[in-house]
């Protein structure tokens, strides 16, 4: 668990094996959230980027994010054609099937934290206009 700080809310015995991603929600608690946003929003340097994340508490996430960061969040929740970023912590099966598949919203892999290996947080760009 220190070795893998501060994701250590995604630990898994060795038991667990195999695809862990595609068997378990690994970061449920949506923690990663915050190192992805800050990474991205340092990145892209628009006054405005769109962000569309699919649960809760990718916006919960938003709000905590320092005042100079959180003012360049257009953030929606969902799908839709309008964004630059889309931001998940891959929490539903349907999600996992769709990264797996490099399909829609998946295409275009952009950053990843990972942990031992997995995923627990992909952010992923749009397809050029």
């Amino acid at each position: 668990m220190v070795e893998i700080h501060p994701h250590q809310q995604v630990y898994f015995k060795i038991i667990a094996g195999g695809d862990r991603l595609g068997r378990y929600e690994l970061d449920y608690w949506g923690a990663s959230y915050q190192q992805g946003l800050r990474y991205l929003l340092k990145e892209d340097r628009r006054k405005c980027v769109k962000i569309i994340v699919h649960n809760p508490i990718g916006f919960l996430n938003v709000q905590y994010l320092p005042e100079n960061l959180r003012e360049k969040v257009c953030v929606k929740r969902g799908t839709g054609k309008n964004y630059d970023y889309y931001l998940t912590n891959f929490r539903t099966y349907t999600e996992r099937q769709y990264y797996y598949a490099g399909q829609g919203l998946f295409a275009n892999k952009h950053f990843f934290i990972e942990v031992d290996g997995a995923p627990i947080l992909g952010v992923f760009k749009a397809e050029s206009k």
